[in-house]
């Protein structure tokens, strides 16, 4: 009943009644009365009249007949003049739904005409659209997998090699081509026809090939008798036998992709202790060391790298990720279910190259998606627009809350 009170004193407030009759007004006229052939319903005093049933009969009746929304609005009728003879409508219940009604009206009359989505600017929206090319554009682009025999040492590595270790490198590299063309034959005989097979066939080849190497496996052992013999002696003298045996480490080449990183680590290390330690290093600190090196030193070779790769297009698009122009080509230049007959060479090393499957151009122009885009922008811009809107209201009316009014006063 309090429910319907409420709506029956809010749609008094907007104009419901505008159909009731009074025996006087502020001016001290009396109003005219509706014509009686244009009455639909008489509730006491009040009466609907066919203008005003039509003007709500459009905005609320949707899926009624007329017959039953005016029995409904006699209904009403009768109920709100029964709520206002008992002064309903000054209840805090019914006062505080009006003040609700007030604001969303104003919400929707005022702010949400200021900011609509076709407020948005189209620079806004061109910058978003360039700025998440990936969701509008999309090139033809494939899936492959693939297996890489690496080179001894990669791209930036060659560059800080010393003279002997370049001219070392050349039977390194003829072992690495001897690896390719091994996998290539088990790969012919095997004759994959699905991406399951070929992986299968590489896993196979990296689980035979990847192992320690027994080379540095050796020098660590050489490495911790040297940490042993030295524990009882002074820092400056195990300092300068532990990097004698660190600059070893430079001569195994065909070891791992992380060799210098371990031979900086050890030099590191050194010069922290020289700094740290002036007398005896502790045993504690040196066997960290050791562990760390054997965790290394046992760890198999990646010497062989079996990668599932993401969707990349065949020439470098911004927001995509691009392959070296070789292994690209090669991968356009076979068709699906199908991989590389012959070895592919770049500066990685030696590939092998199953393509999975191939995605077709998608191109969602600017005109197309600004409608989308604006939408989107305009959920993400409505607390800061919103937020701005009332900046301005704030201005005007300058509010200012008492709040430490609203704190208990404390007992003397």
């Amino acid at each position: 009943m309090i429910k319907q009170a409420i709506v029956l004193m809010f749609c008094s407030l907007v104009g419901v009644g505008c159909g009731c009759t009074k025996t006087s007004s502020p001016t001290g006229k009396t109003p005219k009365l509706a014509k009686p052939q244009h009455v639909l319903a008489q509730v006491g005093t009040s009466v609907i009249t066919k203008e005003e049933f039509i003007q709500t009969y459009q905005q609320y009746g949707a899926g009624q007949t007329p017959r039953h929304f005016l029995q409904g609005m006699i209904r009403e009728r009768m109920m709100l003049l029964e709520a206002k003879k008992r002064q309903l409508q000054y209840t805090p219940v019914v006062l505080h739904t009006v003040r609700q009604g007030l604001v969303r009206t104003l919400l929707h009359r005022d702010f949400e005409q200021w900011f609509t989505p076709n407020s948005i600017e189209s620079l806004i929206v061109r910058k978003y659209y360039n700025e998440h090319i990936r969701k509008f554009y999309r090139p033809t682009m494939a899936k492959v997998v693939h297996v890489l025999v690496r080179e001894p040492v990669s791209p930036r590595q060659r560059r800080g090699l010393s003279d002997a270790e370049k001219k070392a490198l050349g039977p390194a590299k003829r072992k690495v081509l001897k690896l390719g063309k091994e996998l290539n034959r088990l790969m012919q005989q095997a004759n994959p026809k699905s991406a399951k097979e070929f992986l299968a066939v590489a896993e196979k080849f990296k689980r035979r090939i990847n192992t320690a190497h027994p080379q540095l496996q050796a020098w660590y052992k050489g490495f911790a008798q040297v940490m042993k013999r030295y524990e009882s002696r002074s820092t400056p003298m195990l300092t300068k036998a532990l990097k004698w045996k660190s600059q070893q480490l430079r001569h195994l080449i065909f070891c791992t992709s992380c060799r210098f990183l371990r031979v900086n680590l050890i030099l590191a290390r050194l010069r922290k202790w020289k700094k740290r330690y002036k007398e005896k290093v502790p045993v504690v600190v040196q066997r960290q060391l050791l562990d760390i090196l054997k965790k290394s030193c046992d760890a198999p070779r990646r010497l062989v790298v079996v990668e599932k790769l993401p969707f990349f297009p065949e020439v470098p698009t911004r927001g995509w990720p691009s392959m070296v122009d070789a292994f690209s080509k090669a991968t356009f230049s076979i068709k699906d279910g199908t991989y590389t007959k012959e070895l592919v060479k770049t500066s990685f090393g030696y590939h092998l190259i199953f393509r999975i499957k191939t995605s077709k151009l998608r191109h969602i122009p600017l005109l197309r998606a600004a409608p989308k885009i604006r939408r989107g922008l305009f959920q993400a811009m409505r607390p800061r627009k919103y937020k701005q809107w009332l900046q301005l209201i704030y201005k005007k009316y300058k509010p200012v809350g008492y709040l430490r009014r609203l704190r208990p006063k404390r007992r003397k």
